[in-house]
């Protein structure tokens, strides 16, 4: 597993060389049009018409003589271009190929093959010297020209197609080449079959735009396909096949498995050596890469010598303009860096950086790895202010790129590379600490990353309204049912039969791919969408700005804290410490920073006072939570605050803040602030904006509960939403493979609708409580009340349902590299659902799915429906606020999918529920909601501090009388006498709202 630091600059190991249709492996000469490994020479000789019968005029033999001295100046320009490539002087050739082109297109005309392999070799010229905008016209061009006239299933038009692609890859607009790239796979799978070089290179290709993205599970496959078809075809011995070498050798050093790279880059030396010389680019490539692997290493002499000599071939071979001589220079910086060698560093990545400027731009990957790595030495230098600069340029260089690839892409696809591209680098947040900046300049970098797939999923699917985009409907309809259908399958039992669990795999799979392919379909229809983006720009001070007076909003970053230890060089000198911070945003404030310190005895204090809380035992944990995450939080509170929105990250998004101990012995944070979880910062400034007001009395309430599970001996005890005693869902599936029935919601579901009095509802009870009439029925609903039970799918659950064990990751493995290689690791709001009618009903599998839902419906399907009309959803349910975690972006949750799918405020809960408590706390919520017209954030904290304050309430017939229950609430806790009870943390804390309240 790859360290934090590695995160910041993953293509120092791997100088981009891919194979190029033509080939030359990334080295782009000019060459024929079709492909193959040919010598570059002129693909056919134009042959001069039959003379017409009768007498020739002197017009027409001087005619004949023009034309035939322009042949020869393009025969002259063609062996020029040529003999210039063979001595690397590219640059020299362009101007040339320029003028071949202009005089190709007046003698021969632009359908001519000729003009074609000039367009396709001078776009190759602009690619071998990374200057990608310019070749990218001309192969468009002739992807049109070969279009019309070879037809889209030629060879040729497949080499067009492959070269497109990796010109936009190396432009990083991985959206644009992946498609390209299957269907000139496609293409070449039926001309030239599986086993052909041809076929290997689109392999590779694929593979390299993958890794950029850092996809490595889909990366993998294909370069060792690709490699072993090289075998075959082209041999061992040869310079295609060491090129395979390299590129895998690079995906494995890439994730830190040094082990299996060095043997592919000392085979890929030697070949290169034995075939191409020791003073070849290629040759460079492979001792570059083994350098870089010594340096990460620790074998610095041996590192060295191998980077001095590669980056001097480059420098006579290409010139010191190069972006792979840059390339070389970064990776010399940084064993400089390591050797504690400063200013040798310094000027290799400052070189490095320049080069890097000027051949591809600001907002290239390289160019902003360069400053990464700048930032990360002046840290190790001690000078903080110099590597806030440069990191500081470096984020927002990288937010530009973020903004640039994502919309293009599968959500899948979004978090990892948002975990591939560390957006928001530790040397920022650390160097800012060091160097004591003012936290808003480094929380416009937070507030601006935070949530970024959230972001841009959310949109989509707030652009894809019916009205606005017809076309895209039927697409939407089409991702609307796979995601469904994905869901169901997922947590379905799988067959015993080993054959039909194989094919129940690849159905899943299959699924996953279709729901990743139409994601990115739709996000092509959507061509305002880059417009809207930018139109949703904000800003913390905007934030700010909006917010009541008496609120503040805390932003919670589990982030890695880099110190250098100056007794010991380079990076094994960097600590890196596991730490939360946050930044604090109020009205007519500045931002405020605080460090909370080291992660581990918040989460050791967490699970212990979560168990406690469980076996409703007395615990130390709260007050050690209190002193190490919310005393120094609130020193920066304004003294007025009453509310307080957090965006909590990675274990702290299970944490109950309305049940830490108050300021006062025996109380609690609810009695001084109503809390609220948000996504992001971006969510919350959207959420409270004003909006149009309607009557309380319009919309329609969908109410759930009193669910017919159909297993009658299911029925647990004591009718408690916890199940039985202290198990949770999952162990009572486990146990009894039935879920209980839970009466309480009975009475939960009643009371209910008597609070809301002549509002319009559509009521769902026993066998009518299905998955499938849910989906139909909240897309018209303003307020839904779910009361069922919840779950979140750990491992035994997983067990426990039969679900196949290929289709999910272990916990700890979710995060290698930012990898989510399974099918739920990828579309992880599949482990988290409701429970509905028909639960306990065999799930049976039928050709190419399930025959029913299985009675589960999942935060998967419901994120596939738009839901901008929902105002409020309850989900009375346990275990309903928790999910798979990522970092950044939050918990990926039924809360999440309520939001995304449009719901603006979503309560659900931190643990499993008491089926009675949760009744009594449900009434009072709804009371205080409509009859007494609080907000839902308000309306939730009166209905806790009410059941907090009068425990009898559980034990007590109370007849609906809620105005009676809330007459407590005028009493102020300090004037409750010392010895008066209070209700555990259990029975009230676990719910949470998700919103801006």
């Amino acid at each position: 597993m790859r360290t934090m630091l590695a995160w910041w600059w993953m293509v120092l190991l791997q100088v981009p060389l891919v194979l190029a249709a033509d080939g030359a492996d990334g080295n782009a000469k000019p060459a024929r049009f079709a492909p193959g490994p040919e010598a570059p020479r002129r693909d056919a000789t134009v042959e001069e018409p039959p003379a017409a019968p009768g007498p020739t005029g002197t017009g027409r033999n001087s005619a004949v003589s023009e034309r035939q001295e322009q042949l020869q100046e393009v025969d002259r320009l063609n062996a020029q271009i040529a003999q210039l490539c063979r001595a690397n002087r590219q640059r020299e050739a362009i101007p040339l190929a320029k003028k071949l082109i202009e005089l190709q297109r007046e003698v021969l005309g632009e359908k001519h093959r000729d003009y074609g392999i000039t367009l396709h070799n001078l776009a190759l010229l602009h690619q071998s010297l990374a200057e990608y905008a310019e070749g990218v016209p001309l192969l468009l061009e002739l992807r049109e020209i070969v279009r019309q006239t070879d037809g889209e299933k030629h060879r040729d038009y497949a080499t067009v197609l492959n070269n497109l692609a990796m010109m936009y890859k190396w432009m990083e607009e991985y959206g644009k080449a992946e498609p390209l790239l299957l269907e000139t796979r496609e293409i070449l799978r039926q001309t030239v079959g599986e086993r052909h070089s041809e076929y290997a290179r689109t392999l590779h290709n694929l593979a390299a735009v993958y890794e950029s993205m850092g996809e490595i599970a889909k990366a993998e496959p294909l370069l060792l396909e690709a490699q072993g078809i090289f075998r075959e075809t082209v041999g061992e011995n040869n310079p295609t096949f060491a090129t395979s070498l390299v590129n895998l050798g690079s995906l494995y050093a890439s994730r830190g498995d040094f082990a299996k790279a060095e043997p592919l880059w000392v085979q890929a030396r030697e070949i290169r050596r034995q075939i191409l010389g020791e003073k070849h680019p290629e040759y460079a490539v492979a001792l570059n890469n083994l350098g870089q692997l010594y340096t990460k290493t620790g074998e610095y002499a041996k590192a060295e010598p191998l980077l001095l000599e590669a980056r001097e071939i480059w420098a006579t071979t290409l010139g010191k303009n190069h972006p792979n001589y840059a390339t070389m220079s970064v990776n010399l910086g940084g064993l400089y860096k390591s050797l504690r060698e400063y200013s040798k560093a310094e000027s290799c990545l400052q070189e490095a950086r320049e080069i890097w400027r000027e051949a591809r731009g600001e907002t290239h990957d390289h160019y902003v790895g360069a400053l990464g790595e700048l930032a990360l030495l002046y840290e190790s230098m001690g000078k903080h202010a110099q590597a806030v600069d440069h990191a500081t340029e470096a984020s927002r260089l990288r937010s530009r790129i973020a903004d640039a690839v994502l919309p293009a892409l599968s959500e899948a696809e979004m978090l990892t590379f948002v975990h591939e591209h560390s957006l928001l680098p530790p040397v920022l947040l650390s160097a800012a600490l060091h160097a004591r900046t003012a936290p808003e300049q480094v929380y416009d970098f937070v507030w601006a990353q935070r949530g970024m797939v959230y972001q841009v999923t959310s949109r989509r699917q707030h652009l894809l309204q019916p009205t606005q985009i017809p076309p895209a409907n039927e697409v939407f309809e089409r991702y609307q049912r796979t995601r469904q259908d994905l869901a169901r399958m997922t947590l379905a039992p799988a067959p015993d039969n080993p054959p039909d669990k194989a094919a129940h795999l690849k159905r899943l799979e299959a699924l996953g791919e279709e729901k990743e392919r139409l994601e990115k379909q739709l996000a092509a229809e959507l061509p305002d969408f880059r417009a809207a983006w930018e139109q949703q720009r904000s800003t913390p001070a905007d934030l700010a700005a909006r917010m009541p007076q008496d609120a503040v909003f805390v932003d919670l970053l589990h982030y890695h804290l880099l110190e250098q230890d100056p007794d010991v060089p380079g990076d094994a000198g960097l600590r890196q410490a596991c730490s939360y911070v946050a930044f604090i945003i109020a009205p007519g404030r500045p931002v405020a920073r605080v460090e909370l310190g080291a992660v581990a005895p918040i989460h050791a204090a967490l699970r212990a006072w979560r168990r406690a809380i469980s076996a409703s035992q007395p615990s130390d944990s709260p007050q050690e939570l209190r002193r190490l995450v919310w005393e120094p939080i609130e020193k920066q509170l304004p003294a007025h605050t009453k509310t307080v929105f957090v965006t909590p990250d990675d274990q702290l998004a299970a944490l109950p803040w309305a049940a830490l101990p108050g300021r006062a012995q025996g109380t609690v944070l609810l009695e001084q602030y109503a809390f609220a979880t948000v996504p992001c910062g971006k969510f919350l400034f959207e959420a409270i904006a004003p909006r149009s007001a309607s009557p309380e009395s319009q919309g329609r309430l969908l109410a759930v509960g009193d669910v017919d599970y159909m297993h009658e001996s299911a029925r647990g005890p004591n009718g408690m939403r916890e199940v039985v005693g202290n198990l949770s869902a999952s162990e009572v599936v486990q146990t009894s493979a039935a879920w209980p029935a839970l009466p309480g919601t009975q009475r939960e579901i009643e009371d209910l609708l008597e609070t809301a009095g002549k509002r319009d509802r559509i009521v769902l009870r026993g066998q009518e409580a299905t998955a499938a009439r849910i989906l139909a029925e909240l897309p018209q609903a303003r307020w839904a009340h779910l009361a069922t039970h919840g779950f979140f799918a750990d491992a035994r659950f997983r067990s426990a349902f039969q679900t196949h064990n290929e289709a999910f990751e272990e916990r700890e493995q979710l995060y290698i590299r930012g990898q989510r290689n399974t099918v739920a690791g990828r579309n992880p709001l599949v482990l988290s659902g409701l429970v509905l009618a028909g639960a306990n009903l065999p799930r049976i599998e039928e050709g190419d799915g399930m025959r029913s839902d299985g009675g589960i419906l999942t935060a998967e399907a419901i994120a596939s429906l738009r839901l901008e009309n929902l105002e409020l959803a309850v989900l009375s349910a346990c275990d309903t606020g928790l999910g798979d975690v990522a970092g950044g972006e939050g918990v990926f949750g039924l809360q999440r999918a309520f939001h995304q799918a449009g719901a603006r405020n979503v309560v659900a809960s931190l643990w499993k529920i008491d089926d009675q408590a949760t009744a009594t706390l449900m009434g009072l919520f709804y009371h205080f909601l409509w009859k007494e017209g609080k907000p839902p954030v308000e309306a939730l904290r009166a209905a806790q501090l009410s059941l907090y304050r009068r425990p009898e309430l559980l034990t007590e017939s109370v007849d609906r009388a809620w105005v009676d229950i809330a007459k407590p609430l005028d009493r102020p806790r300090a004037n409750l006498a010392p010895g008066d009870p209070t209700s555990p943390p259990k029975l009230w804390a676990g719910f949470v709202l998700s919103g801006p309240g």
